[in-house]
């Protein structure tokens, strides 16, 4: 089996966005073995939470652009999902409000 250093599953976890399977192409291997080597070192399964919070991130700030553009499905999906902090995505008010917009950009 070909030897890889933890510095190397670091990078190609980071470099496939937290997918494992991209990640075990990237260096060669199966992925039930990068599977295994995760399963047994702490640190690989924290890199690979942080690669998944990155991809998130970028989403989000995807989510965040089409907003400052004035985009009424951004709009409607935060609401939808990041408003649930607040309570407004089952008020019933807020579906009155809003009505349903499919199509709209």
């Amino acid at each position: 089996m070909k030897m890889i250093d933890e510095t190397e599953i670091v990078q190609a976890l980071h470099d496939g966005k937290g997918n494992i399977t991209n990640a075990a192409k990237r260096l060669g291997i199966s992925r039930m073995t990068l599977y295994e080597k995760m399963k047994k070192d702490e640190n690989l399964r924290t890199e690979l939470q942080h690669a998944r919070e990155q991809l998130c991130d970028l989403a989000e700030n995807v989510i965040y652009e089409q907003l400052e553009q004035g985009s009424l499905k951004a709009a409607i999906f935060v609401l939808q999902h990041l408003g649930r902090k607040k309570n407004l995505s089952e008020n019933p008010e807020k579906e009155i409000l809003l009505g349903d917009f499919t199509g709209f950009s």
